[in-house]
């Protein structure tokens, strides 16, 4: 990229569930405030659904009107999705005859530059990988750490004392187990979202079921956090739509909740390929 173009940068998070789009006006000028100021807000977002993606255009492109844009990078876990909403990007862009944008695509951890000790990182999921990247900017490159990512899978990451990524867990997250009981029993029901955690017991089939998943997520991960291994100044970071809930009952004392970590760590890795930065 040419550091000295003007314009904007649109990032985009596409999830199995939501695809994330958000809009730096300032683009690199943008990054360093998305790390220092706790209370940091994206210029603009647009939230799609990710099975939905095609039918958007629209929305697309009455969001993307007026932006003068200079960088476009996605990271994908859909790859149908992602297919789609190049092609409507594509579209959008032509219709308003703007510039040919820079960026990237980035489809897995290999596409990431942060160290790692996986056994195959182009097997490894591009939002881990970013997830983790933020998280260790938040904490100047160092570990040990923990980052727990609550979306349609639960994610318990580790960091190691020298700062490498080691590997994690993943487990299904609240709603993919809910569908999952639903599809899979014919006397259960599905559950929807819930707002408060429920008691440990229910009178009911939904109560039951709510409180079975409520509580099992949060076992789930104060499991996987203690296998860890408490370390002398270790860190913890959650992420992902439901880490306020979850984390209220499953983290440890020093955790913090960081809205958006895989985006950031989207932001950081584009800032970076301007001076060739990596972690």
């Amino acid at each position: 990229m040419n550091p000295a173009r003007q314009g904007g940068w649109v990032l985009a998070d596409i999830g199995n569930s939501r695809t994330k789009l958000v809009w730096l006006a300032s683009g690199a000028h943008s990054v360093d405030r998305l790390f220092l100021d706790s209370t940091k807000t994206w210029d603009e977002r647009l939230t799609l659904p990710t099975d939905r993606i095609e039918h958007q255009a629209e929305a697309l492109k009455q969001w993307l009107k007026g932006k003068s844009i200079s960088g476009i990078w996605l990271a994908s876990v859909h790859q149908v999705a992602l297919n789609q909403l190049v092609g409507l990007l594509d579209q959008a862009l032509k219709e308003t005859e703007a510039e040919d944008a820079d960026g990237s695509i980035l489809t897995s951890a290999m596409d990431v530059d942060v160290h790692n000790r996986l056994d195959f990182p182009e097997r490894t999921g591009v939002d881990r990988a970013l997830a983790i990247r933020a998280a260790l900017r938040l904490h100047n490159r160092k570990g040990p750490g923990i980052v727990v990512m609550c979306g349609t899978a639960m994610t318990v990451e580790r960091i190691d004392t020298d700062g490498v990524w080691i590997g994690g867990a993943i487990a299904p997250g609240y709603r993919l187990a809910a569908k999952a009981l639903d599809q899979g029993t014919s006397g259960l029901m599905q559950v929807g979202a819930i707002a408060q955690a429920p008691l440990a017991h229910g009178a009911q089939t939904k109560s039951a079921i709510e409180a079975g998943l409520f509580w099992g997520q949060v076992g789930t991960a104060k499991e996987l956090i203690a296998r860890a291994g408490s370390l002398p100044d270790s860190w913890e970071i959650w992420s992902g739509g439901d880490a306020s809930l979850f984390a209220r009952w499953a983290s440890t004392e020093h955790a913090e909740v960081v809205d958006d970590l895989v985006l950031m760590g989207l932001a950081d890795f584009a800032a970076a390929g301007l001076d060739g930065q990596s972690v």
